[in-house]
Formats: C-alpha cells, sequence, structure tokens
C-alpha cells in the first residue's frame, strides 16, 4: 500500500541521515542469514536456496546493521529475478574474514550503473528510492566490514559482504 511505501521512504531517510549506533556481538551467520531469507517473499516461480559451510560461522557486527544489509540484498536480489529465477545465500572463512555473497541470476546491472549502486537517490526502480545499498554500505563499514558487487548484464548479479569473523 501507499502508507507502507511512505513509511519505508521515510523510514531509509531518516536512518540515512542520522549516526546509527553500534553495538557489536557475536553473531551466527547461519541466523541472522535465515531471518533476512524470511524476511523477503520470493514470489511465484523464485528460488531462495541457502548453502551453509559445514562449520557454524560467526560474525562479530551489530545484529539489527547485519538483518537489514542481508534483507535489502536478498530483497533486490529477488526483485532482480522476478519471475523463474534462483537467488543463492552463500558464505564462508577468507583470510580471517567471513564473506557472505548474495547471488541471483537476474538481468544483471548495467555496466554504466555498477559504479552507482552505491550512490545515495540513485536507482533503476520505479518504487525505489535508492537508499537501500547507499545504507547497507555504510552499515558494512560501520562493522569494519565491506560490501561490493559484480554483475553483468543478462547474467545476474553477486554482491559479497565481507565482516571480521568471530574467532
Amino acid at each position: 500500500t501507499e502508507l507502507n511505501t511512505t513509511n519505508r521512504i521515510v523510514t531509509e531517510l531518516l536512518d540515512y541521515a542520522r549516526q546509527p549506533q553500534v553495538d557489536r556481538r557475536a553473531i551466527a551467520v547461519a541466523d541472522v542469514v535465515a531471518k533476512a531469507i524470511r524476511n523477503v517473499e520470493p514470489g511465484e516461480g523464485v528460488e531462495l536456496n541457502c548453502r551453509e559451510p559445514s562449520e557454524p560461522v560467526s560474525v562479530v557486527a551489530d545484529r539489527i546493521h547485519l538483518e537489514r544489509i542481508l534483507t535489502n540484498l536478498v530483497q533486490n536480489a529477488v526483485q532482480a529475478v522476478a519471475e523463474h529465477g534462483e537467488v543463492v545465500v552463500s558464505w564462508s572463512l577468507a583470510d580471517g574474514q567471513v564473506e557472505i555473497c548474495v547471488k541471483d541470476n537476474g538481468t544483471g546491472i548495467m555496466p554504466g550503473n555498477l559504479e552507482k549502486i552505491f550512490e545515495p537517490l540513485f536507482t533503476t526502480k520505479a518504487k525505489g528510492i535508492g537508499l537501500g545499498l547507499p545504507l547497507s554500505r555504510r552499515y558494512a563499514e560501520l562493522n569494519d566490514g565491506k560490501l561490493t558487487a559484480e554483475s553483468s548484464a543478462g547474467d545476474g548479479s553477486v554482491f559479497r559482504l565481507r565482516l571480521p569473523q568471530n574467532h
């Protein structure tokens, strides 16, 4: 509904404008990924899959920030595949960090747009306002992490979130 859309836009603008508090703790990645997946309605014909490593993995991060980042990435991926597509969330250890990947086989991001997607107010969506990815990147950085994207038009996208591992 329009009221929900308006509330979401106002919330995103306020979140982007304020300096958020950061409450870093050890978090099991599987728990936060499961919550993010539950937050997203994949729609007809979209497969939403999770590939967990054999050993449990945890990060040191703010739970709310991590949930927001992953929910946003999964939601974007689901929208990118529209129908008859697949979104895969996976994670692994890499160089003392945890890398969480959200991969889709959707339409991909046009080459000229790839460097703009993390800029505030840039969007290609009819109902988007262009704050989801900039806010996600800010949350990643506030948690000593990094959020990057790779894509080729017509061949899907991969978003990689790297965060410090909980030892």
